[in-house]
């Protein structure tokens, strides 16, 4: 567990730790006090989304490095991919739209649908060896489908580099003189970025959320956003 010292409630021990313990919100409401604050994604976790959108036939990626081995052979092989880039027609163009993928492979991944990467201009860690495929539907354009794609890809960068949180709300009770987290109010939430203004805005509207939920019990926040110091015990 996690502890934190609130300037209004004291000593305060959490079941996750706050990626910034000014972002710790304590309420009151028709259930007592509520935490409620973001958390590192758990690596099993970040692998279990990775895993489901790998599986995706509606938009698919593909690369064949030695460090980012991605294959969907149900939907197209190395070899088609090769022939592509060298400008051959491949069936799949037929159902897809097809993107070249590069990534830069250097402690960490990072995928882009531009050929080279402002942190590495002399490509030495760059590989262009993959595509996104995006299906073709009626009405798509070509426009409309590499914005998928790209969405698509800046989505996979925060997985492999553990850009997500998870916002808690957790109801706290009071023992010896401290109060504890003893069970989550509401499912955790996923947020897919680390600023500011996207972890508050999804602080707000849990906030919001549980207002509604539990009408005029729940008033808006008690909380302040300093002084907060955050300790594994």
């Amino acid at each position: 567990m996690y502890q934190i010292h609130h300037p209004q409630f004291g000593e305060i021990w959490l079941n996750y730790e706050p990626v910034d313990s000014d972002y710790v919100r304590v309420l009151e409401t028709g259930l007592g006090l509520v935490a409620v604050y973001p958390t590192q994604t758990q690596e099993w976790e970040l692998q279990a989304i990775l895993d489901e959108e790998l599986k995706r036939t509606d938009i698919v990626v593909v690369f064949y490095h030695r460090d980012l081995w991605l294959t969907r052979d149900d939907i197209i092989s190395q070899d088609e991919l090769t022939r592509w880039y060298h400008r051959e027609h491949i069936p799949q163009e037929k159902k897809y739209r097809i993107f070249d993928l590069s990534a830069l492979i250097h402690g960490s991944v990072h995928l882009s649908l531009r050929s080279s990467f402002p942190e590495d201009p002399g490509r030495w860690d760059t590989s262009t060896a993959g595509a996104i495929l995006v299906k073709r539907r009626p009405g798509l354009s070509y426009g409309q489908a590499f914005r998928m794609a790209n969405n698509f890809v800046d989505n996979l960068n925060k997985l492999f580099n553990g850009e997500y949180l998870n916002v808690v709300s957790e109801r706290l009770e009071q023992a010896e003189g401290r109060y504890q987290a003893v069970e989550e109010v509401t499912p955790q939430q996923l947020l897919p970025s680390h600023s500011r203004k996207a972890i508050t805005d999804e602080l707000d509207f849990q906030i919001k959320y549980l207002a509604k939920k539990y009408g005029e019990q729940l008033p808006l926040p008690l909380y302040i956003e300093s002084e907060n110091q955050t300790q594994e015990v």
